[in-house]
């Protein structure tokens, strides 16, 4: 990440991912999430892993607010883990006894 781009709004990559978070993929996960399609195309130009899982939290790809975000992120190799999906269904199928 040695050189740093400029976005439209004047921001640097590289300040970006350090007001977001880790190059390991929580800036995208988080542009994903955000549906800030911008910012997603910005990280994945400068080689930022779709499949970089943060924590417990799923990847960008997972965590993606709209299918055109997704879309784009998969056209990246993005992939959905199942592992994902299942804690997602865990969640929200849970009941409480």
């Amino acid at each position: 990440m040695g050189k740093s781009s400029t976005l439209t709004r004047g921001y640097s990559v590289t300040a970006v991912m350090r007001t977001l978070g880790s190059p390991t993929g929580s800036s995208l996960q988080r542009a994903a999430g955000a549906g800030n399609r911008e910012l997603v195309e910005l990280l994945l130009a400068h080689s930022i892993n779709p499949n970089s899982s943060v924590d417990s939290g799923g990847n960008a790809t997972f965590a993606a607010k709209t299918p055109e975000i997704r879309a784009l992120l998969t056209a990246r190799g993005g992939k959905i883990d199942p592992a994902d999906l299942m804690s997602r269904c865990w969640a929200c199928c849970s009941i409480a006894v």
